[in-house]
């Protein structure tokens, strides 16, 4: 076994998927991909093009920056706007690869916090908090922001395409033939 991708694994596709590995095939081999200490992954779609483990992905941010909890203290004037434009700063600082949805409050949607003018709209990585309170400040939208946990652990993000996987550890089987 190896901690990096095989050369030549460039494209392919995801054949299986299990909690701690997941099987991949390119031409006439396959290989299966083993995760220790995994703490998030995402299947969009079995073809990929492009692999690689990363140390500085922006799925990372999640797990290896401080967080920052930001709360709404007056009333949004154009909410249906302001939303529109905190997606596009959480597109912004994560490349695309995370929507607003993934760090807003999950027990009252957004737009009830922009339109009651209180209450914790999110918590996310410095990065995202950072560009969505700018929005928040361009809106005229009052907001505190607070820093509420430390990354506790290294990660590594395997990106296979638009999927990924974050883990402490990958390590690749020696191919096989189908």
């Amino acid at each position: 076994m190896r901690d990096q991708p095989p050369r030549g694994l460039q494209k392919g596709r995801i054949v299986g998927r299990q909690k701690t590995y997941w099987d991949l095939e390119s031409g006439i081999k396959s290989w299966r991909v083993h995760f220790r200490g995994k703490r998030e992954s995402r299947f969009v779609a079995p073809a990929f093009v492009g692999l690689a483990v990363s140390t500085d992905h922006p799925v990372l941010a999640s797990h290896l920056e401080a967080q920052r909890r930001l709360l709404v203290s007056s009333k949004a004037n154009n909410v249906e706007e302001l939303i529109s434009q905190l997606d596009e700063a959480v597109a912004q600082a994560t490349s695309g690869w995370r929507t607003l949805s993934e760090y807003a409050n999950p027990d009252v949607v957004p737009e009830a916090i922009l339109e009651a003018g209180r209450g914790l709209l999110l918590q996310a990585p410095c990065s995202v908090a950072q560009l969505v309170g700018a929005a928040l400040e361009r809106a005229d939208v009052q907001f505190e922001s607070l820093e509420v946990q430390h990354p506790s652990c290294e990660v590594r993000a395997l990106i296979l395409g638009r999927n990924f996987v974050v883990a402490e550890h990958f390590e690749f089987d020696a191919p096989h033939v189908v």
